[in-house]
């Protein structure tokens, strides 16, 4: 139920090419989660989850349902140890929502928050895709829908 927090490896369970785009079979971050699926999931040394070593061309998927109709924005938070990571570009009901250039952090550890413009959303169910383009190769912890 949103507004609220998603972490990023709450993908749909629909698997490739429908609850998420994978450019590849295999979970190389082989985390407790989502082992089965080629998703790259890390976990920390603290036990946080995350997704990592995006590249261009996936996509994950979240289907949600927004409490009341009004204005969102997005927030996201990412990171990456590479120079140029690529965007990260927000969906709603496969309309373009929201375009993160992605910075670089200096690590895969060190996390940044990213916040779009405010857009109305009305309640109900929707899908949001996260797209990776432009590059990729960066992490992405959980995404959230807030009322403005």
């Amino acid at each position: 139920m949103l507004p609220g927090k998603i972490q990023a490896e709450h993908f749909d369970a629909d698997g490739q090419g429908k609850g998420y785009r994978d450019l590849d079979d295999v979970n190389e971050g082989n985390a407790g989660i989502r082992q089965r699926q080629g998703v790259d999931v890390y976990e920390t040394q603290t036990g946080e989850v995350h997704v990592r070593r995006t590249r261009d061309g996936e996509w994950l998927e979240y289907t949600v349902t927004v409490a009341e109709t009004g204005n969102y924005y997005v927030e996201v938070s990412v990171s990456s140890a590479n120079n140029n990571p690529g965007d990260l570009v927000v969906n709603v009901d496969g309309q373009w929502f929201a375009r993160f250039d992605v910075p670089a952090t200096g690590s895969n550890r060190n996390w940044e928050q990213l916040q779009s413009r405010a857009k109305p959303i009305g309640a109900g169910v929707h899908v949001i895709r996260l797209r990776i383009v432009d590059g990729g190769n960066f992490g992405i912890d959980w995404f959230a829908l807030r009322a403005k």
